[in-house]
């Protein structure tokens, strides 16, 4: 069956990519390559702006012989997607929420208190950021697959995933205090729930021909601590994982990365504040450079 070409210039609202620079839906490469040079030559495109403007862009229409339009495709480097942040909370998950929901990304919200994400999300929801709660324990594969399910039909494409939730204070016992029943809740809040979120979000990294899977830990992922016995074991786990997945996945265009937080996280701390965590963060995604990064010097 031989396919018949038609070309129309219409009028589409212009989409943002996730690297800063601004491009047309379905845009033609011309215009791609202008917009690339006009950001790095001149202030960043408004976000808010850009999408209210029109641009007439270039759409190619393959026509059935029967003379039925088949339907266009859009490039997959400019479709709307979503940040899906696992431990969602009033400080680093909100932070990183704004960050990425300043530059485009739609954020779901996933903790196990519903009340906490939903509060979350309408603060967000105030600010311009379209954000949705949703509640899951990533203990429960089952309730943390069905989160992300549920994220992705309410929200769509899913191009980020931060996985960030809080350990439990009873993970960290002296070692030799800590018996094989001990290291079950680590194992299954620091291996298999990230294990379980990826393999639900990599097909939407896939399709979409690109994804960024942030881990974020403490240093007990670098450095074991023999009174952190369960954070030590269970997040060095996590960090092989990780790395494997860095290693497997860069060649799809799926950049996996690790931020190691030593200590708390401290308002008003020029390197873990937060905000600058957030920033910390987006630039990670942005730059795409190698697996570990660390917000502040290892504690001794």
């Amino acid at each position: 069956m031989k396919l018949g070409v038609s070309i129309a210039v219409v009028n589409k609202v212009p989409n943002i990519d996730r690297w800063g620079t601004g491009t047309g839906l379905l845009a033609c490469p011309m215009r791609r390559a202008s917009a690339r040079r006009s950001t790095a030559t001149g202030p960043r495109l408004n976000l808010a702006e850009a999408r209210r403007a029109a641009m007439p862009v270039l759409v190619t229409r393959l026509i059935h012989p029967q003379g039925r339009h088949l339907r266009p495709t859009a490039p997959k480097g400019n479709t709307m997607t979503t940040i899906v942040v696992i431990g969602a909370g009033p400080g680093l998950g909100a932070a990183v929420a704004r960050r990425f929901g300043r530059e485009g990304f739609d954020v779901a919200l996933v903790a196990r208190d519903p009340e906490r994400t939903n509060a979350l999300a309408a603060d967000l929801a105030r600010e311009g950021i379209t954000a949705r709660g949703f509640a899951a324990d990533v203990r429960d594969r089952n309730s943390l697959a069905a989160a992300l399910d549920a994220a992705h039909a309410t929200l769509g494409t899913i191009e980020v995933l931060q996985y960030s939730p809080v350990p439990h204070a009873d993970f960290m016992r002296p070692v030799l205090e800590t018996t094989a029943d001990d290291l079950v809740g680590p194992l299954e809040f620091s291996v298999h729930g990230p294990v379980t979120a990826v393999r639900q979000v990599l097909p939407d990294m896939r399709e979409l021909g690109r994804g960024t899977i942030l881990l974020v830990n403490g240093g007990t992922a670098v450095v074991p601590h023999p009174d952190r016995a369960g954070t030590s074991i269970a997040f060095a786990a996590e960090s092989a994982y990780g790395r494997l997945l860095h290693d497997t996945l860069a060649g799809e265009g799926i950049h996996v990365a690790q931020l190691i937080i030593p200590g708390a996280i401290v308002p008003g701390h020029p390197r873990k504040d937060p905000a600058v965590l957030a920033d910390t963060l987006w630039t990670i995604h942005r730059d795409r450079h190698e697996f570990r990064h660390f917000a502040d010097d290892l504690e001794p």
